[in-house]
């Protein structure tokens, strides 16, 4: 394969890639309620898988047509990615519901008769 069909390879998957992490976006924003956790995480998971791929294309890109190097691609997708997955996970921090606590037995009276049984 020459390196012209490569790089027309590579910037066809990243321009994929972009567009998975439009949609992605379109859904975050779009998202009202943290109701949909399972949905949320299980996009994050893909978008994640997303963005190690755009950084190995890229680095490889960047390697064989060092034209690239000078583009802010990289610098745009990477702020993209990162505030999006951001986002994301601030959506299913505030969603989840809160870890049980355990009970402290701070109290001697709590430590001597024990807690009380219902």
């Amino acid at each position: 394969m020459s390196t012209e069909q490569r790089i027309k390879e590579i910037k066809a998957r990243r321009a994929q890639i972009k567009a998975a992490l439009t949609r992605f976006t379109n859904f975050i924003s779009d998202v009202m309620n943290v109701e949909n956790i399972v949905e949320i995480k299980t996009r994050l998971g893909k978008i994640e898988l997303f963005f190690n791929e755009f950084d190995t294309l890229q680095s490889e890109l960047e390697f064989i047509d060092e034209t690239e190097l000078v583009t802010s691609t990289r610098n745009d997708l990477e702020n993209q990615f990162y505030k999006v997955i951001a986002k994301a996970k601030g959506l299913i921090e505030e969603g989840s519901p809160p870890t049980p606590k355990k009970p402290k037995h701070d109290s001697p009276i709590i430590a001597i008769f024990g807690a009380k049984h219902g």
